[in-house]
C-alpha cells in the first residue's frame, strides 16, 4: 500500500494495483472486507438488471451505426468501495458509482481514433443525459501512465448515475496492461512517440531521484512516492510547449521541471503574465514564464512549498553541498587559528570549544565560524582554561550511568510482547495505553499499537492518515491489539450533523444526548444558512457501541438528514 501498489498505478497495472489493495485491505481490515464482499454478492442482481436496462438501449444506438464494440460493466473493488466510504463518510448504499459501463471499439479503417470515441459520446448522450462536471476527457491529454479514454456519467433509466468509459483496442490494451503494451505499440510504430512522452519524461524523473538518494531510505522512498499518487495538472511554457505536473505544484516546482539550473536560480515567475512569487500553485492551463539570476540560489525555506520529487532532490543536493563547503571552511580558519597559537588540534579541545560556544557538535561550530556568527579570542588558550556555565557542557560532563532517582519519577511502561495481541484495558484507574488526536479511537474502532521511545503504547486507527507511514517506516514497533470492556473511561470523539433547520432543532439535539444519554458534551458548534444547518459535537463515549446508539437516536430527530462520525 505504501510504494508498490502507487508504483503499479503510475505504471498503468490497472489490474495489479486493484489486486494489492484488495489483498492488503482483506488482511488488514478482515471483517470490514467481508461485509463489503457480503453486500456486493447480494446486490449482484439489482445490479445487473440495473445494467441491462441501461445496455440494451444503448447496443441498439451502437448497432445503428456500424459500430465495431464489447461492451462490459466493471464491478468497483472492495478496496476502492470502503475508501469512498472512509473519504465521502457515507455507507455502502450511498456509494452510487459501484460499477461502470466499458465501451471498447475496434477503429473504422482511417478514421480518426479520437472523433470516434466522440461519435460514441454522442450516441450515449442521444439517450441519456451526461452530468457536465463529471466528463473527463484523456484522449487530447493522456495520463502520464499512458492511460487514454473518454469518461463520461450519465443518469440511467432507473436514477442511478453510471459511468462509460470509452475506448479504442489499443487504449484498452494500453490501459489493462500499461507500460509494457506502451513499448509494444512504440517498437511497432516508431513514429508515434507523442503518445509516450509523458511516460518516458516521469521514468526519466524518477531515475533523476535515483540518482542522487537520499543518505535516509525512508525519506528517499518518500521523495518518489510523491510523484506516484496524486491528480495531474498541465502547464504551459511561453512558447506553448506543455508540461504535466503533480496537483498542488508550484511555479518553482515548475522552474525545477524545466531544468535543474533554471530551478537553482529562479527568483520568480509569471503565470498567465502576472508576477507571482515561487510558492505560488499552479492549475491546468497556466502559461508559466519563470524569472532568474545567476546571483540567486537556493534556500533551506524552499523545502516547504516544493511537491516535486525532482525539486526537493535537488534542492536537497545544493544545500547538503553547500553546507559541506561551509563545514570546511570553517574548519579550515579553525585549524589557522589554532596553529597560530601552537595548539593541538584534538578531539578534546574541539569538545571545549563546542561546548564553550554551545553548539552540540564540531560541524555546527565550523559553520558558525564560516558564517561569522561567533568571533574566535585573540587568546584561544583563555577558552581551554576557561569553566563554561553551558548548559550543554554540563550535561556532556554528567556520567553515562543509571540515574536511579530519574528512574523513580518516570512511570513504568507495560511489558509488551509483540507477538501477543495485545489488551488494551484499565489497571488501577490507569490506562495501558495512550490515544492520539489525529484519529481519536474508541474501544471498537480497529485499532494498532505503536510502541513509542519511551516504552508506552500509543494507539491508531487503522484508517488514521499517519498509520500507514508508522506501519512501513516502523514495522518492528507495531502491535496487535484488541479491546477489554470499559467501565471507568470515557473517549473523545466528533459528530457531524446537518439537516433543514427549524425553531428546537438545537434543544431537541442537546437533550437528546445530555438526558437520554447522560454524556459530557465537550464542544458544540452549529450554523444555519438559507434554511439549512451543519453542526459538529465533540462527546465523550465509551464504546462504538454507544457511539452508534447515539447516532441512530440523533437520527430520528425531525429534520435531521444526517449524522455521521468525523474520523480524523
Amino acid at each position: 500500500m505504501y510504494l508498490y501498489a502507487p508504483m503499479a498505478h503510475r505504471l498503468g497495472l490497472f489490474t495489479i494495483k486493484t489486486e494489492l489493495e484488495d489483498l492488503s485491505f482483506k488482511y488488514e481490515h478482515p471483517e470490514a472486507y467481508k461485509q463489503i464482499e457480503q453486500k456486493l454478492m447480494a446486490t449482484e442482481g439489482n445490479r445487473d438488471l440495473i445494467y441491462r436496462r441501461f445496455a440494451d438501449p444503448l447496443e441498439l444506438k451502437l448497432n445503428e451505426l456500424g459500430v465495431q464494440y464489447k461492451m462490459r460493466s466493471r464491478t468497483k473493488s472492495v478496496y476502492s468501495i470502503w475508501h469512498k466510504m472512509q473519504t465521502k463518510n457515507i455507507g455502502f448504499e450511498d456509494v452510487y458509482d459501484i460499477f461502470a459501463a466499458r465501451i471498447v471499439f475496434e477503429p473504422k479503417g482511417n478514421t480518426d481514433v479520437k472523433k470516434q470515441c466522440w461519435d460514441i459520446y454522442s450516441a450515449v448522450t442521444d439517450l441519456y443525459n451526461p452530468r457536465p462536471d463529471r466528463i473527463r476527457d484523456w484522449l487530447s491529454h493522456p495520463k502520464e501512465n499512458g492511460y487514454q479514454a473518454l469518461h463520461i456519467t450519465v443518469m440511467g433509466p432507473d436514477g442511478f448515475w453510471i459511468e462509460i468509459q470509452i475506448r479504442s483496442d489499443k487504449m484498452d490494451n494500453i490501459a489493462e496492461k500499461g507500460y509494457a503494451a506502451h513499448w509494444k505499440y512504440k517498437e511497432e510504430n516508431p513514429d508515434e512517440l507523442a503518445e509516450t512522452s509523458d511516460l518516458d519524461h516521469w521514468l526519466a524523473r524518477i531515475q533523476d531521484v535515483l540518482e542522487a538518494p537520499s543518505p535516509n531510505a525512508m525519506d528517499f522512498l518518500d521523495t518518489i512516492k510523491l510523484n506516484l499518487y496524486g491528480a495531474e495538472i498541465f502547464v504551459f511554457t511561453p512558447q506553448g510547449d506543455m508540461r504535466t505536473l503533480p496537483q498542488n505544484a508550484t511555479a518553482l516546482d515548475f522552474a525545477y521541471e524545466i531544468h535543474t539550473n533554471v530551478g537553482e536560480h529562479c527568483i520568480g515567475a509569471k503565470v498567465n503574465h502576472t508576477l507571482v512569487p515561487l510558492s505560488h500553485r499552479l492549475e491546468s492551463g497556466d502559461q508559466v514564464e519563470i524569472l532568474t539570476s545567476h546571483a540567486h540560489f537556493p534556500k533551506e525555506e524552499w523545502m516547504n512549498f516544493v511537491t516535486t520529487a525532482k525539486a526537493k532532490t535537488n534542492i536537497e543536493q545544493f544545500l547538503k553541498k553547500r553546507q559541506r563547503a561551509k563545514f570546511k571552511a570553517g574548519e579550515e580558519m579553525l585549524t589557522q587559528a589554532l596553529g597560530k597559537a601552537g595548539i593541538e588540534i584534538t578531539q578534546q579541545v574541539l569538545d571545549k570549544f563546542c561546548a564553550y560556544y554551545g553548539f552540540p557538535k564540531k560541524e555546527n561550530l565550523y559553520a558558525a565560524i564560516a558564517d561569522k556568527q561567533i568571533e574566535l579570542p585573540d587568546n584561544l588558550r583563555k577558552v581551554l582554561k576557561e569553566k563554561t556555565t553551558n548548559s550543554f557542557m554540563r550535561y556532556m560532563k554528567k556520567p553515562f550511568h543509571t540515574n536511579k532517582t530519574a528512574k523513580k519519577d518516570t512511570p513504568k511502561a507495560p511489558a509488551i510482547d509483540k507477538k501477543q495481541t495485545y489488551l488494551l484495558k484499565e489497571e488501577d484507574f490507569q490506562k495501558n495505553f495512550l490515544t492520539q488526536s489525529c484519529c481519536n479511537p474508541i474501544p471498537g474502532d480497529d485499532v494498532f499499537g505503536f510502541i513509542r521511545d519511551d516504552r508506552r503504547l500509543e494507539i491508531h486507527k487503522h484508517t488514521c492518515p499517519p498509520a500507514l507511514t508508522l506501519k512501513t517506516r516502523f514495522g518492528d514497533r507495531v502491535v496487535s491489539c484488541k479491546w477489554a470492556d470499559y467501565q471507568n473511561f470515557s473517549f473523545p470523539t466528533v459528530l457531524q450533523l446537518t439537516g433543514i433547520d427549524r425553531i428546537g432543532m438545537l434543544n431537541d439535539i442537546t437533550r437528546t444526548i445530555t438526558y437520554e444519554f447522560s454524556i459530557n458534551v465537550r464542544k458544540f458548534h452549529i450554523e444555519s444558512t438559507d434554511g439549512l444547518f451543519e453542526g459538529r459535537i465533540e462527546v465523550d463515549v465509551r464504546s462504538v457501541d454507544d457511539l452508534n446508539k447515539i447516532i441512530a437516536r440523533l437520527q430520528k430527530i425531525k429534520s435531521v438528514m444526517s449524522v455521521v462520525r468525523v474520523t480524523n
